[in-house]
């Protein structure tokens, strides 16, 4: 073995490179190769957030149509059971810096899937113009799915800028 791979395989080579290679990198350095996947992660999460999410209109207008739904209206409401809930509120606690974005988002999450039930008891009540109307653009439904779409995509683009 010549003295150069000997160097590479040597366990007090490995450390230095590695401390070196941080410390000149700094900070932007740090965020790059530590936290852009969880940055990428975040995305991936409001992403698919905001697409299911808007499956829920489709949900509702199905069960506007037919008097029934696979869910139950406490179902609906529950805004801890869906995949991006669960993820909310696991990492509510993490002590990241984007706390008011977290609870921003949390708070208007929850006031969606509210919204959702509302609409969905209407729904299942046979209240088909109520239903409908609950729907329609400038209604609480409306407005609370364009707000948590649009404060998850803001919060996406804050943690990346970070």
């Amino acid at each position: 073995m010549d003295a150069l791979s000997a160097m590479h395989a040597s366990d007090q080579f490995a450390p230095s490179v590695r401390t070196s290679t941080f410390q000149r990198s700094g900070v932007a350095g740090y965020r790059q190769i530590v936290l852009a996947p969880i940055y990428i992660y975040m995305q991936e999460q409001f992403v698919k957030a905001v697409g299911a999410h808007g499956l829920w209109k489709g949900r509702l207008t199905g069960a506007i149509k037919t008097g029934s739904s696979e869910f139950t209206v406490e179902d609906a409401a529950a805004d801890n059971q869906c995949e991006f809930g669960k993820w909310l509120y696991s990492v509510r606690d993490t002590g990241a810096e984007s706390k008011d974005d977290h609870e921003k988002v949390r708070l208007l999450h929850a006031t969606f899937h509210q919204e959702v039930s509302r609409v969905l008891s209407l729904a299942l009540a046979g209240k088909r113009a109520a239903a409908l109307k609950a729907m329609e653009d400038g209604s609480p439904y409306a407005g609370s799915s364009a707000s948590l779409t649009f404060e998850m995509m803001s919060w996406a683009k804050t943690e990346v800028a970070q």
